[in-house]
């Protein structure tokens, strides 16, 4: 099995938090999640950037990163607007 790997970032203190989901929607959905729940978070939504790194391969346990970080979703976007699957 197969997932990917996601990180959420946080322009301000260059923390990283890193998870795993298994598509981009399920990864949108936590990180919405995540700002939305967290007081901090969502105080300073903006801050906060969710990147597509590569993925993860159960049966190798082995990592295929990305050469560069893909940028899914500027955390700005999620307070007053919703994640729709078809944002892909």
């Amino acid at each position: 099995m197969k997932l990917n790997l996601y990180c959420v970032k946080d322009s301000k203190t260059s923390k990283s938090d890193l998870f795993l989901e298994e598509n981009d929607v399920s990864a949108k959905r936590s990180f919405e999640y995540a700002i939305k729940s967290d007081l901090k978070k969502a105080m300073f939504a903006g801050d906060y950037v969710l990147y597509y790194l590569g993925n993860y391969d159960h049966a190798t346990m082995s990592f295929n990163i990305e050469k560069a970080p893909k940028v899914l979703m500027p955390g700005s976007s999620i307070l007053g607007n919703e994640v729709k699957d078809n944002e892909v």
